[in-house]
């Protein structure tokens, strides 16, 4: 045999013998340093796995995880709140003086005492209830939605000011009906959310990818006017004077003075927004900050002129808890464990307690709940406080002194 080729099969041999040795030994490393993988448990009930973003924890009495090689002075605070501002809390029971208003369950459009709105499930027409004298309350169907909606699948009913309008919200369609004209429209594709301010309404458009604007919806006419484009995905509405604020949920707050030009201006910077709540006077306004990853939850009632911190809870909520007119009342779980993202799922809150706050003199009161309440818009009324729950879809009234 050729000298050459007998050298090339020589080291064509030692090749394949090395890495026959390199694979032996790895197989050996492996199984000497087998690394056992765990399941994960799941929350009860199944479903999914949160997975914390880096920089939000885990972190205990200031001390960083074992696990976490990050330095604990790295990890930024979560968000900067007003302190908490402590005020004397005057707690009463009234008794158990609960008393239903009506025998049939109801979908609760509006509390304007003395008419209650809301939809009928025994019949699933949009009535009003005169609760003037509760020995003779009257009646009055305003809108049958079955004629021209699918009356079992909507998510929501609004209703403007003057009661003439309501627009029913299924997945993400809105469809306004005007009772008076007897006309019924489709709002513009896209429309995400609105806010009626006055008797104008205010529509938020955005296809979550190239657009997002504010327009003003003509009643009338029905034709929708851009105001401006609009930055910020997912935007909440609150009508505040001449104008709204503006803010997605964990965001700062803009606002946006409809009555002169369209500039957006920085209310509040603190970025955890979740929810607002304006006074009826336009003096005071409700901000509630929810983080889903921390305790650090807390509701504040401010003057709106200078931002003065009046008073602050412990606890988040949602503004359809709360209604505030004269005094802010506002249904509150004592457990201070009340979610609102699990809460606009459908998880009830089961309050313990009616929060009441009088911004004129900085005094609370408190009410104990007995029951199994999910409290939605309580207003004080010369009757008492009236409320929706949720739970049973029932309307209560509490006589308090």
């Amino acid at each position: 045999m050729d000298k050459k080729y007998l050298i090339i099969i020589i080291v064509v041999l030692i090749i394949l013998i090395l890495v026959l040795i390199g694979y032996f030994v790895s197989r050996n490393n492996v199984q000497n340093n087998n690394v056992n993988i765990q399941d994960v448990d799941r929350p009860p009930g199944g479903g999914s796995i949160r997975v914390i973003p880096p920089g939000t924890g885990p972190i205990t009495n200031g001390t960083s995880s074992s696990n976490d090689i990050r330095a604990t002075s790295s990890i930024p605070p979560i968000y900067d709140l007003p302190p908490l501002v402590e005020s004397d809390i005057v707690t009463s029971s009234p008794n158990q003086n609960y008393q239903t208003l009506f025998k049939q369950q109801l979908f609760l459009i509006d509390i304007d005492y003395p008419k209650i709105y809301a939809y009928d499930f025994s019949d699933f027409i949009v009535k009003y209830f005169d609760i003037s004298d509760l020995e003779n309350i009257q009646i009055k169907e305003i809108y049958n939605p079955s004629n021209n909606l699918n009356t079992y699948n909507f998510e929501k009913i609004f209703i403007s000011p003057n009661k003439n309008q309501l627009i029913f919200k299924q997945r993400d369609i809105f469809t306004l009906v005007d009772i008076d004209a007897d006309v019924i429209k489709s709002l513009p594709p896209f429309t995400k959310n609105l806010v009626f301010l006055s008797n104008k309404l205010i529509l938020y458009i955005s296809n979550d990818e190239s657009y997002s604007y504010l327009a003003d919806y003509d009643l009338v006419n029905h034709k929708s006017n851009k105001i401006r484009n609009l930055g910020i995905l997912n935007a909440d509405l609150v009508a505040f004077k001449n104008g709204i604020f503006i803010y997605e949920k964990n965001n700062p707050i803009f606002f946006l003075d409809l009555s002169k030009s369209p500039v957006l201006r920085l209310f509040s910077d603190i970025d955890k927004t979740y929810a607002l709540l304006p006074s009826s006077d336009n003096n005071f306004l409700l901000i509630s900050y929810f983080n889903n990853l921390t305790s650090n939850n807390q509701t504040v009632v401010m003057k709106v002129k200078n931002q003065e911190v009046l008073t602050s809870f412990p606890w988040a909520i949602v503004s359809d808890k709360c209604s505030f007119k004269d005094v802010l009342i506002c249904g509150v779980n004592d457990k201070s464990d009340f979610d609102p993202e699990t809460w606009h799922l459908l998880q009830p809150s089961n309050d313990t307690k009616l929060v009441i706050f009088d911004p004129q003199t900085s005094e609370t009161k408190e009410i104990s709940l007995n029951g199994n309440f999910d409290v939605v818009k309580p207003m004080r009324t010369p009757l008492g406080i009236i409320f929706w729950n949720r739970s049973d879809r029932l309307f209560y009234i509490i006589k308090v002194e």
